[in-house]
């Protein structure tokens, strides 16, 4: 095995173990990508053992067979960013004939025949004998075939104006390994043709490594993708628990009743029972106060002042903390965009203005007494 590509196989596994270690991804997305860019490993680690190894029958149909599962896994993987996911129904047609593909070259094998030393003959070597170029051919017509089809698949994917930047980067690097799968496939018809070509072999160990690194960097880009998205949410739902819960803390001690003990499991669940159980029970000091509520409405120019002001007369002027200082409103719109949830993030700005009223309030006492 040369040294080059030994070293490009290890650093892309190790990254893909680093990505896969961080981000934990289970979805049929990351399971089809694994499995694409495992079997292309498999497919590369066979052709650079048949350097020192020679091209042994059984490690030359492996490498085959290798191929064609990487590249139906892409193409499963490439149908789902499509609108209307594909039903399991197809996917099983798809992989039967892949299968049926390794079956058919597994069966043309016997029929290739060997050199003296036992190894498989170069393409060359075997233009004109059916079995043999049948044998070759059909491993380069189901890679061109499915490479279409994948093609296809990515180039209306990228039509689509939804899809994240993370998801498109992915698509296209999935194009570029399906162009490296083409360059490497058109390589082998023209010489099982008899048309003369110059570094065949460094041409298509070239493409085999360029397919390889395209997917596995189409991985690590949605991998890290996934740990940066998620890390984002992490920080969202930190920065809108600290605008709720001081809120809470003081609602719920007025109005005990509305909190529910109800086991949460993650940040998120949390931040939302603080969220309605803060709604609620500044409904009811509403509904309860409405003397009170008439006469601050006649000095207070806006509802979370009203409301910032009755939280003042109910529990004193300094039962809330002030805000901190870098939450800006630009801030609070990226934490509204990274919770993904629509009617959370407005409870949150409303909840966020009636904290903003209350600190407002309290600065010109905070001037006097200094």
């Amino acid at each position: 095995m040369s040294f080059l590509p030994l070293v490009v196989i290890v650093a892309a596994i190790g990254l893909l173990l680093f990505v896969s270690l961080t981000h934990r991804g289970r979805g049929d997305r990351t399971k089809l990508l694994w499995v694409a860019v495992l079997a292309l490993t498999f497919a590369v680690l066979a052709r650079e053992l048949s350097g020192p190894l020679g091209h042994v029958p059984v490690l030359d149909l492996f490498k085959r067979i290798a191929l064609v599962a990487s590249e139906t896994s892409a193409i499963l993987l490439v149908l789902t960013f499509r609108r209307e996911s594909i039903t399991r129904r197809t996917g099983r047609i798809i992989w039967a004939v892949a299968a049926a593909v390794s079956v058919l070259q597994a069966v043309l094998l016997p029929t290739v025949p060997l050199l003296p030393d036992g190894t498989v003959p170069p393409y060359s070597d075997v233009v004109g004998i059916p079995g043999p170029v049948a044998y070759f051919a059909v491993n380069q017509f189901a890679l061109l075939t499915f490479v279409a089809v994948g093609a296809t698949g990515c180039i209306r994917a990228l039509r689509n104006a939804r899809q994240p930047r993370a998801a498109k980067i992915s698509l296209i690097l999935l194009l570029t390994a399906g162009a490296c799968i083409v360059v490497y496939a058109i390589t082998g018809l023209a010489l099982l043709v008899g048309l003369p070509m110059d570094h065949d072999a460094v041409i298509q160990r070239v493409m085999l490594l360029g397919t390889f690194i395209s997917l596995c960097a189409s991985l690590t880009v949605g991998g890290i993708h996934k740990i940066v998205s998620n890390g984002q949410r992490r920080d969202a739902v930190n920065t809108a628990t600290d605008i709720i819960e001081p809120l809470w803390n003081v609602v719920t001690t007025l109005r005990p009743g509305v909190v529910v003990d109800f086991p949460t499991s993650t940040q998120y669940e949390r931040l939302t029972r603080l969220t309605i159980e803060t709604n609620d029970a500044l409904a009811l000091l509403r509904n309860d106060a409405a003397d009170t509520l008439t006469q601050l409405r006649a000095t207070h120019p806006s509802e979370p002042d009203v409301t910032a002001g009755l939280l003042a007369h109910l529990a004193g002027s300094d039962a809330l903390p002030p805000l901190d200082k870098r939450l800006d409103w630009n801030r609070l719109l990226r934490v509204a965009r990274r919770l993904g949830n629509d009617s959370l993030s407005a409870s949150i700005f409303d909840l966020y203005r009636v904290r903003d009223a209350f600190a407002r309030a309290r600065r010109p006492a905070t001037v006097q007494t200094a």
